[in-house]
């Protein structure tokens, strides 16, 4: 039995949150982040920093920044740890690292706590745990990371010009383990998209990949598994729209081709092989992983900057507004005997639970299998499972502890079987006592 690519049980369905705020500068928003599925904060390039407490029905404008600033705050990154506390990074000097620590009710200007390379700025965040974050700017150069190891008391800033002339997004497995992209060289013409990574959370550096074109960057990454990913790739001046993708959690890349002249921006994936990529005017979705794709013929905006998924049933994408993906996928049965004509993962017990869970999966013929756990933002909190695994009856468990043998929080939590290309996630509760 193989698995095969998924297709939608129904059409994928994309709805643009009319409540969204409108009128931000350059046309769209720069960046969102929901620490939980109803709660999300969006930024934009007016210093504006607006609230959801409902899952996008409705928006409060929380503050504009650059009203207790001397000069106009550009807003271009957001991240958050939980309910209460988050980041936002910004491109004006003096102004370009920002923290809350009462859900965006008050900011505090923390930019004097990074030290040399404060004037630069910062495109992309990952808040990986209540320790560690990640930062990483500018995309017109010149190349930095931020990191703090003490929930943000304290900063430092490393000089990437070794390795990169401009830097864009980042994403991170966990403490150690991670990935950023961007370009080459800090003037558009001569750049060529490179991917970096780190397997010991930032102190050492290694190029992944480096395109052949110049003229290009990498803009965003999204990881829908542990094993897949997806870049996109950003170009001036336009040529064939291309973005990179790995099967082998980073180890390699390989390029891929959307129909079209444009360069990309946005890209989001809600499974392995289902997901969106955003240029100038265009957005197209694939239902292959990439092999093939089209234009997307729902309300989705076609100037998506970022796209925050949730498993495989929801997403947040943002352009000129707000929009929220409820869609749900399957898997093809018309050709083959696929997995999904039985549930392979079964329900974790005792659920709710506390310290300790098991659950059981079956594996149909010999695979690679991989089964983590995540949090609601999507970020993995640790895999149970990443080998080949023989035909039959399994069973995995988990502590309630991340990768570095920390307990976690109690609360919602996600756990997915990837099998090639199958997926199956749920949902599970960590209780606080027994």
């Amino acid at each position: 039995m193989l698995c095969t690519p998924a297709t939608p049980a129904q059409p994928a369905t994309w709805t643009l949150l009319p409540d969204s705020p409108t009128g931000a500068l350059n046309g769209r928003h720069e960046d969102i982040s929901f620490p939980t599925t109803e709660l999300g904060y969006l930024v934009n390039f007016n210093g504006e920093l607006h609230r959801t407490n409902d899952g996008g029905d409705s928006w409060d404008l929380l503050h504009r920044v650059d009203t207790f600033t001397e000069e106009p705050v550009r807003l271009r990154s957001v991240g958050f740890l939980n309910e209460t506390k988050g980041w936002f990074g910004a491109l004006t000097p003096g102004y370009v690292l920002w923290q809350t620590n009462d859900g965006g009710m008050t900011l505090q200007n923390i930019t004097d706590r990074v030290g040399l390379g404060a004037d630069l700025g910062i495109c992309g965040l990952w808040v990986v745990n209540e320790n560690v974050v990640y930062g990483v700017g500018r995309y017109y150069g010149p190349a930095r990371l931020y990191m703090t190891k003490d929930g943000g008391l304290t900063w430092t800033v490393r000089n990437m010009s070794e390795y990169a002339g401009r830097l864009v997004d980042v994403h991170f497995f966990d403490e150690l383990n991670g990935f950023i992209v961007g370009g080459s060289n800090e003037t558009g013409s001569l750049s060529r998209a490179v991917v970096l990574r780190t397997r010991d959370g930032g102190q050492s550096w290694e190029v992944a990949y480096t395109s052949s074109t110049t003229g290009e960057w990498g803009w965003k990454i999204s990881f829908p598994s542990r094993s897949i990913g997806y870049v996109s790739i950003e170009r001036f001046p336009t040529g064939a729209a291309r973005f990179l993708k790995t099967t082998d959690g980073g180890e390699t890349w390989k390029e891929g081709i959307i129909p079209g002249s444009r360069p990309l921006q946005g890209i989001g994936f809600v499974t392995p092989w289902q997901g969106w990529a955003s240029g100038r005017g265009t957005t197209s979705r694939t239902y292959d992983g990439g092999v093939t794709w089209q234009d997307d013929d729902t309300d989705l905006d076609r100037l998506v900057n970022r796209f925050r998924m949730f498993g495989d049933t929801l997403g947040y994408a943002v352009g000129d507004r707000v929009y929220k993906y409820t869609g749900k996928t399957q898997v093809q049965t018309e050709t083959v005997e696929a997995p999904s004509t039985r549930n392979l993962l079964g329900q974790n017990f005792p659920n709710p639970f506390y310290p300790l869970t098991t659950f059981e999966y079956e594996v149909l013929e010999p695979a690679y299998v991989e089964i983590a756990v995540y949090d609601l933002l999507g970020r993995v909190v640790k895999t149970l499972v990443a080998r080949n695994q023989t035909t039959g009856a399994q069973v995995a468990g988990w502590d309630g502890t991340d990768e570095s043998g920390n307990t976690v929080s109690p609360g919602f939590y996600l756990y997915s079987l990837h099998v090639g290309d199958y997926v199956e996630t749920r949902k599970m509760v960590l209780l606080g006592t027994p």
